[in-house]
C-alpha cells in the first residue's frame, strides 16, 4: 500500500459530554480505561498509517502532552479558532503535514481493530464508510443517499429518504486529496466563516463531478461519544466487551 497519513480531528470543545469535559479536552475523555485519543491512535497504526496528525483546539497543551506520552511521533497541529470554526478548518490546518493519501477521523469513535483489513481493501480514489440503514448503534445519525452506482449523493443528519449512515471515516488517494482540501477551501471562502464540515467539502466534490464512494463495512462495530448518553453506553459496552467495542484494543 502506498503510504498515507491520518489525521484526527480533535478540535472541538465537547460541550455535551457537560462535566467530563469541563477540565479536559473531549479526546482525553476516559472510557474503559484508555482516553477516546489513545483509541483514536491505535485504530490508526492498526490501519497502517504512515503518519499520523492530531489537529487540537480546545486544552490544546493538555492534549498534546497527552499525545506525546502516547507516541512521541504523532505531530501535533493547533486550530487555535475552535470556538467558531468546524472541522474542515482544523482539516485545514494539518494541509502542510499530509505525506501521500490522506486518512481524516474524528477523535471520538472507538473502533474495533478487527475492522481495520476491512478498511483497508478500499482505499482506493475518494471513499466513505458506513452501515446500513437498518443498523442499530451508538451515533447512528449521518444519513446517506447513493446513487444507482452506489457513489455518494447526497449526506445529512436531516435527510429523510437515504440508504446508509456515515461513521467519520474518510480516504482520499493521493492525487484527490487536493480536490478535498481545496473543495473545503472554496466552500469557507463562499460562507465567508469557517462553518464547514468534511461531508460539505465531500458533497461540493460530487457536485463538481467527482466520485466518492461509500463501502458498507457491516455490523457498526464502533461507538461514538458524543453525549452524556452516549458515554454511559461506550463504558457499559467497553466493560462488557460486547460486540459493538474496540475488544482487541483493550487487550
Amino acid at each position: 500500500m502506498n503510504k498515507f497519513t491520518a489525521v484526527i480531528l480533535a478540535a472541538g470543545m465537547g460541550s455535551r459530554l457537560k462535566h467530563l469535559t469541563k477540565d479536559l479536552p473531549k479526546p482525553l475523555v476516559e472510557v474503559g480505561g484508555k482516553s477516546l485519543i489513545w483509541y483514536a491512535i491505535s485504530w490508526a497504526k492498526s490501519l497502517g498509517v504512515s503518519k499520523i496528525v492530531v489537529v487540537g483546539g480546545y486544552k490544546f497543551e493538555l492534549l498534546k502532552e497527552a499525545v506525546n506520552l502516547i507516541d512521541s511521533s504523532v505531530v501535533m497541529v493547533e486550530n487555535e479558532e475552535y470556538a467558531t470554526t468546524q472541522r474542515m478548518v482544523s482539516l485545514l490546518k494539518a494541509r502542510g503535514e499530509v505525506e501521500g493519501g490522506l486518512y481524516v477521523r474524528d477523535a471520538d469513535y472507538i473502533f474495533d481493530t478487527s475492522l481495520a483489513n476491512k478498511f483497508k481493501k478500499y482505499f482506493d480514489g475518494t471513499v466513505i464508510f458506513g452501515t446500513g440503514k437498518d443498523s442499530v448503534g451508538v451515533g447512528l445519525d449521518m444519513k446517506v443517499k447513493l446513487d444507482d452506482d452506489g457513489n455518494l449523493l447526497d449526506m445529512s443528519k436531516e435527510l429523510t429518504d437515504y440508504d446508509y449512515f456515515f461513521c467519520t471515516q474518510v480516504f482520499s488517494e493521493e492525487k484527490k486529496v487536493s480536490i478535498l482540501l481545496q473543495a473545503g477551501e472554496d466552500l469557507i471562502k463562499e460562507k465567508g466563516d469557517g462553518m464547514v464540515h468534511v461531508e460539505d467539502a465531500l458533497l461540493k466534490m460530487v457536485k463538481d463531478g467527482e466520485t466518492v464512494r461509500f463501502i458498507d463495512v457491516g455490523a457498526p462495530k464502533w461507538v461514538e461519544i458524543d453525549t452524556i448518553e452516549e458515554y454511559e453506553r461506550a463504558n457499559e459496552l467497553v466493560s462488557n466487551k460486547g460486540e459493538n467495542v474496540a475488544v482487541e484494543l483493550l487487550q
